[in-house]
């Protein structure tokens, strides 16, 4: 009885296409050097991502948001100046941007930079401030 009372609940849940669907990295849009997830475009979710693989050298200008961001460094060396404060990120590293608080970085390695940009916005709005994240930019 238990297994039936389970598999019609599974049942119920696998009929309903709002719990959860998936979508590909492939299947994004890919921006410059990232693939972004608008949350506010697959089924209103709350957050928004930049799967980010940037090459040596690129990066982000300096700007802010009017909310918080996460950064989940998986490979390569990222060079963040958040405030007045640079530091060099590496794979492990996650890194807390508080609301309005500017930041930027660039890849500061030979290879390849990914990280998952975090953004708990279901967009992407942001201001950006034109001043340099490291010898690289102008």
């Amino acid at each position: 009885m238990k297994h039936g009372k389970i598999l019609g609940f599974l049942g119920v849940l696998s009929s309903k296409q709002e719990f959860m669907h998936v979508v590909r990295k492939e299947d994004l849009p890919l921006i410059g050097s990232s693939y972004n997830f608008v949350g506010a475009e697959h089924g209103d979710v709350a957050i928004s991502i930049f799967l980010v693989e940037a090459q040596p050298g690129r990066g982000a200008p300096l700007h802010f948001h009017e909310y918080d961001e996460i950064v989940l460094v998986q490979e390569g060396e990222s060079r963040f100046l958040i405030g007045d404060l640079i530091r060099e990120a590496r794979p492990g590293d996650i890194l807390v941007v508080k609301a309005r608080t500017p930041h930027g970085f660039i890849n500061a390695a030979s290879g390849i930079l990914k990280q998952l940009n975090i953004h708990v916005s279901p967009r992407f709005p942001a201001r950006t401030r034109r001043t340099s994240v490291g010898p690289e930019s102008t």
